[in-house]
């Protein structure tokens, strides 16, 4: 079995969608450095509980937004969106 040849118009396509997410992580990376520096400083500065808090929790966010972006980045994985489980939405009787 052969594969087909790519086409100058697929190859577009996929470079295009390749640049895409590679510049939205490097957007989330930087993003994600930039709570890092933040949260170093306020910890430097010795602030609030309230602000360390809210400091953390924004860090926590934007790992977990560059992780997304990593795993739309995986070989064999199709989706724009994660799986999810779909909501119950009636019980049923034993």
């Amino acid at each position: 079995m052969q594969s087909d040849e790519i086409s100058d118009r697929y190859q577009i396509e996929v470079d295009y969608a390749t640049n895409r997410l590679m510049r939205r992580y490097e957007k989330a990376l930087k993003f994600r450095d930039a709570a890092q520096q933040r949260l170093t400083k306020a910890i430097e500065s010795k602030a609030k509980d309230s602000r360390l808090a809210e400091l953390r929790r924004q860090l926590e966010i934007r790992e977990y937004e560059l992780m997304e972006i990593v795993k739309l980045m995986q070989p064999g994985n199709r989706t724009k969106v994660p799986w999810r489980p779909a909501p119950i939405t009636h019980s049923q009787p034993f």
